[in-house]
């Protein structure tokens, strides 16, 4: 497995990716193309994650001054629970010192917090939101 920075040739790949993401997990956003592109270009991080050849999941984030803002992580179902996402989160961590980034931040939900835990990450406050249709 390699952890490496995505590039314009993994583009339609990642945006298959983020379409199973979007199936899966009924809150996903799904990115298009153009939405990948902006990381690629502003040279924000975005990360894939490749066995054999085949892109198997990602990592976002964007640099907001001196923070890193962590955005989509996924890896597809097959391939979970072989330490994949965590080597992604790592990375970003590893890439973001380069950029003298003093924090990261992200929204989490509940049931990731413990995996998130096990990186050293703390909560530090909850968001409440109310869908209005």
């Amino acid at each position: 497995m390699i952890i490496r920075k995505a590039k314009k040739e993994d583009l339609k790949e990642l945006v298959k990716l983020d379409g199973e993401a979007h199936k899966e997990i009924k809150w996903w956003t799904p990115l298009k193309r153009s939405d990948f592109m902006k990381f690629l270009k502003r040279g924000e991080m975005l990360f894939v994650a490749e066995v054999n050849d085949v892109v198997v999941g990602y990592q976002s984030a964007k640099i907001e001054k001196r923070i890193l803002i962590l955005e989509d992580l996924y890896v597809k179902k097959e391939f979970r629970n072989k330490n994949i996402a965590t080597k992604l989160i790592k990375k970003a961590i590893l890439e973001s010192k380069r950029y003298n980034i003093n924090q990261i931040r992200f929204n989490c939900p509940e049931k990731l917090r413990k995996f998130y835990g096990k990186l050293g990450f703390k909560v530090t406050s909850l968001v409440m939101k109310k869908e209005l249709k």
